[in-house]
């Protein structure tokens, strides 16, 4: 599941969201098939990533630190930049990019082995 809300920063009013379920282990054939589970989540996780892709995220929450660039962001606000490193309409895309690639290379390497 996916969630997008309004938040403020300075009483300014931005959007969040998080992308729901963007871990990979799951969907290796071994899992899959270990818990009878259909291929076809395969297709529904790229499927997923699409109907978010163009949602306008300006607060990006990643399920984990990599996700959005969380380190990078927190060492930027330690150094004293202007403004607040967390609010960057960038990251959403580039995550959802990331790992639709990463998704994409999983299923062709593991219908390989």
């Amino acid at each position: 599941m996916s969630i997008f809300f309004n938040c403020t920063d300075n009483g300014k009013e931005y959007r969040a969201g998080m992308f729901g379920g963007g871990g990979l282990p799951s969907l290796k054939r071994v899992y899959l098939d270990k818990y009878g589970l259909p291929h076809s989540l395969r297709e529904q996780f790229i499927n997923s990533i699409d109907k978010v892709y163009n949602e306008f995220v300006e607060v990006h929450l990643g399920n984990h630190l990599g996700d959005n660039k969380h380190a990078e962001k927190l060492e930027a606000k330690a150094q004293g930049c202007k403004g607040n490193p967390f609010i960057d309409t960038t990251t959403w895309k580039w995550f959802l990019d990331m790992r639709r690639k990463e998704a994409l290379e999983l299923f062709e390497n593991d219908k390989l082995q």
